[in-house]
């Protein structure tokens, strides 16, 4: 048995937080992924830019159309928890598989001590918070692209740029619930009295309905 076999000899055989098994870690990685890659639909334009009407009218009418238009709470609050999940720091056992099953992709790379070359990986990315999905990403990465086994440098790089990707994703969604927060109050006040702009606006807009009709 080599060093690298002994290392991961020694995890347990159902690893991580609660009983999370390791092929559950790498399913939801898979799965984590595929979310990365989810755009949000475009009628979150409009949940952006609701306050940019020029009178308190047209705000108003603005924030309710984006709340008519945009995903329900419930989906933003779903997707925050889910990146909230994604973040949380991996155990030490969820980390041993998975750094090992990176040494395992390149056979014929092994480092010259195996032992000290996982344990300062393993050392680097617990101590560091990596989540286990970010783990994941990054060795799936590792395993795709390098002809040659990374350096444990090269590894927590790789995990660095995958927890970046979801810190950044909280950060938009945060943003989301924010603007939606903000919309529902708006929309919730009373529909605001026109102003003498709302009214001329109103009648430039009908005047090209008035001249089709002529």
């Amino acid at each position: 048995m080599t060093d690298v076999q002994l290392m991961k000899a020694s995890a347990p055989a159902v690893p991580g937080r609660q009983g999370v098994s390791i092929a559950t870690v790498l399913a939801r990685s898979e799965a984590a992924i595929a979310e990365l890659s989810f755009d949000w639909p475009g009628s979150l334009h409009e949940l952006q830019r609701w306050e940019h009407g020029e009178t308190p009218l047209q705000r108003w009418k603005r924030a309710r159309m984006a709340l008519e238009t945009a995903p329900p709470r419930s989906v933003f609050e779903g997707r925050l928890a889910d990146i909230v999940e994604h973040l949380k720091p991996a155990q030490p056992g969820q980390a041993r598989a998975m750094v090992g099953m990176l040494v395992d992709a390149f056979p014929n790379g092994r480092p010259q001590n195996a032992v000290a070359y996982m344990e300062s990986i393993l050392h680097d990315v617990v101590d560091m918070g990596f989540s286990a999905v970010a783990i994941a990403m990054a060795c799936r990465e590792l395993r795709r692209s390098s002809r040659f086994l990374p350096t444990v440098a090269e590894v927590v790089g790789a995990c660095g740029e995958a927890s970046a990707k979801w810190r950044s994703e909280h950060r938009v969604v945060e943003h989301l619930l924010s603007r939606l927060s903000e919309a529902e109050r708006s929309a919730a006040s009373p529909e605001p009295e026109p102003t003498p702009l709302d009214s001329r606006l109103a009648r430039e807009a009908s005047a090209p309905a008035r001249a089709g009709l002529t």
